[in-house]
């Protein structure tokens, strides 16, 4: 019953015009529901950009598109990379020097194909309202300090795109380095490389 309700916290259901979506701001939580599904993760390194720490970029067009996503807000944007969180990160914050705006939107646009999409974010607000497929918006609460709140999102129908309102505030959608992480090589891999240092080790005795 306490995992049920953990589980439950730990999410929310908005309903789509099309189908059931699903928000959730527990990582394990989304990784046990996403298992299975076609999923990508938000992208911001920007390939223009040295790999340089920090970097800064001012998007005048209110546009980025990286990869196969584009980010778009009704202000110009930023893009830094730094570890003002205790890692580093990329991370895009709208509405940074436009006044209080109730109308203000962020926007990620996908290609198609993905039932699910997951990145970081947080609002100065405390809380942002997320639309997914263009549905009924969910209000979700969110970190408003230096702690990121982790946001995951799923859909029984491909996610072609997410609309973020942040009600007069700035949202920042934060993506740590860490987020593709080194794969770990196969045992077989390992044992190969173990086989290879004794060779080595052996050979160096024998001199």
């Amino acid at each position: 019953m306490g995992a049920a309700l953990a589980l439950l916290t730990a999410m929310v259901s908005t309903p789509n015009a099309s189908a059931q979506s699903v928000i959730y701001t527990d990582q394990s939580a989304y990784n046990a529901a996403a298992s299975g599904l076609t999923t990508t993760q938000a992208a911001l390194r920007d390939p223009v950009l040295t790999e340089a720490y920090p970097y800064y970029e001012y998007i005048s067009s209110g546009s980025l598109t990286v990869g196969s996503i584009t980010y778009s807000a009704q202000y110009p944007m930023y893009l830094s990379h730094d570890n003002e969180y205790g890692f580093y990160a990329d991370e895009l914050t709208s509405d940074l020097l436009a006044p209080p705006n109730p109308n203000t939107t962020f926007t990620i646009s996908l290609p198609g194909g993905y039932n699910g999409i997951s990145f970081f974010g947080y609002s100065t607000l405390g809380s942002v309202d997320i639309s997914v497929n263009g549905g009924a918006a969910t209000d979700v609460a969110v970190s408003h300090t230096s702690t990121p709140t982790f946001l995951g999102i799923t859909d029984s129908s491909p996610i072609t795109s997410l609309t973020f309102s942040a009600n007069n505030a700035e949202f920042t959608m934060i993506i740590p380095d860490t987020w593709n992480p080194t794969p770990t090589p196969e045992p077989s891999t390992m044992a190969l490389a173990g086989l290879g240092g004794l060779s080595l080790f052996l050979y160096r005795r024998r001199k």
